[in-house]
């Protein structure tokens, strides 16, 4: 059994109803719900951390992502509609990430530069 630990945090009162609706549904503790929710929220972000560590995995996923129609041919697949101007957001925080990714690798290559020099 994993040794746990008590903390304490302040949330949204409207997360909170949400929390407790799911904890009555799933006949488990409120403290229960929340300790699934961020491990699997964190084992997701770990998974999506280690992919994207790849170069050509992040350079694929970031132009997909940036092509108009992806997210909509995404929404589609799965029977969803997306929000108005969903697709518009996500393609600007995509090329702005594809950005901060292309700057700190070429900080990265100059300081590598420094160091051999």
């Amino acid at each position: 059994m994993r040794k746990k630990i008590k903390v304490s945090v302040a949330l949204d009162r409207e997360l909170v109803v949400r929390l407790d609706g799911i904890a009555k549904v799933t006949n488990a503790s409120r403290s229960k719900v929340i300790d699934q929710l961020l491990r699997e929220g964190i084992e997701g972000s770990e998974q999506m951390a280690k992919l994207m560590a790849d170069p050509e995995t992040r350079r694929v996923v970031i132009e997909s992502f940036s092509k108009p129609g992806f997210l909509q041919s995404v929404a589609n697949a799965m029977g969803q509609k997306l929000p108005a101007g969903a697709e518009r957001i996500l393609s600007e925080t995509m090329e702005e990430t594809g950005q901060a990714v292309a700057d700190a690798k070429v900080g990265e290559l100059k300081k590598g530069k420094g160091k051999k020099s």
